[in-house]
């Protein structure tokens, strides 16, 4: 019997061992950076969390709206238009009161605050 392989077979065996290693070593690289790239985006969101990210969050103004009144509209048209709902043109009336005595007299032109 001949203990001695083929030259064939045995690059083959090293071919396959080859493979097999490199594979696993891709594996390897693939998961730690799916893993790296998880706790980056757990860092990120744990860092919108912190009081400094809520002081900000809540010291951002919302953008101001306006809105310029046209010929026969009232207080509780605007309301509806924005807010889709008339229930809320005291809110309007509240952010416009140093232009606005009396919510029956508001006219056309008038440039409104919409908060």
């Amino acid at each position: 019997m001949d203990l001695t392989m083929r030259k064939d077979f045995k690059t083959g065996i090293l071919l396959g061992a080859a493979v097999s290693f490199a594979v696993a070593v891709g594996i390897s690289i693939f998961s730690d950076n799916v893993v790296i790239s998880r706790q980056k985006q757990l860092l990120r969101t744990d860092a919108m969390d912190t009081p400094a990210a809520a002081a900000h969050k809540i010291a951002q103004p919302a953008p101001a709206r306006y809105h310029m009144v046209q010929p026969n509209e009232n207080l509780m048209i605007i309301s509806k238009t924005y807010y889709g709902t008339s229930e809320n043109w005291k809110k309007i009336l509240q952010a416009n009161a140093h232009q606005i005595q009396n919510p029956e007299q508001i006219r056309p032109g008038m440039k409104l605050v919409i908060p």
